[in-house]
């Protein structure tokens, strides 16, 4: 059953296409010229014998050698014709394929460094930039600042709660030491 899938799979990724066709036909050039050349050698020893010379042999030959000569010359131009329209792209789920291995080699990244112990120093680079600090730790820094200044009216007491109510980590954190 999987092997029936994978062959619908494959046809559909080996659609028709431009490219294709070229690989067809330099594929029949290539046969009909070994058949040219082969007639050509026939009719070069029929040439060479000085005993007998088989002119229907000879004229035959070279009847068919030059119809496939046409055709060669036929293939190449259909090949000619169909060179400018060759714009195979990849399927529509190639690309998403690709964004997603590029975003999984970005995570994977950022797990081994992070892994590797380099996760403290990366965090402590973006905290260097205020757009990473999340709003509401700006907001109680900017309060304990407040709490801080003697002729705020904010006290420590409210700075706390604020802290407490805001933030559920610091909330556990402070009764665990408060006991």
């Amino acid at each position: 059953m999987r092997l029936g899938y994978a062959l619908i799979v494959l046809s559909l990724i080996n659609g028709c296409s431009p490219s294709k066709q070229i690989g067809s036909n330099v594929s029949d050039i290539a046969r009909i010229s070994q058949s040219s050349k082969d007639r050509f050698n026939t009719i070069q020893e029929e040439v060479l014998k000085t005993e007998h010379i088989d002119v229907l042999l000879i004229r035959d030959q070279a009847k068919a050698g030059s119809n496939e000569q046409q055709e060669i010359m036929d293939l190449v131009f259909d090949t000619m014709e169909v060179l400018p329209f060759i714009d195979d792209e990849a399927p529509w789920w190639g690309s998403t394929l690709e964004y997603g291995f590029i975003a999984l080699a970005i995570v994977g990244t950022f797990a081994l460094l992070w892994y590797l112990g380099l996760g403290i120093p990366i965090k402590a680079l973006m905290r260097s930039f205020a757009a990473f600090i999340p709003r509401g730790k700006k907001d109680a820094a900017k309060l304990m600042i407040e709490a801080q200044d003697p002729n705020s009216k904010t006290s420590v007491e409210e700075a706390i709660a604020v802290l407490r109510a805001t933030d559920k980590d610091f909330d556990a954190a402070y009764r665990k030491e408060k006991k």
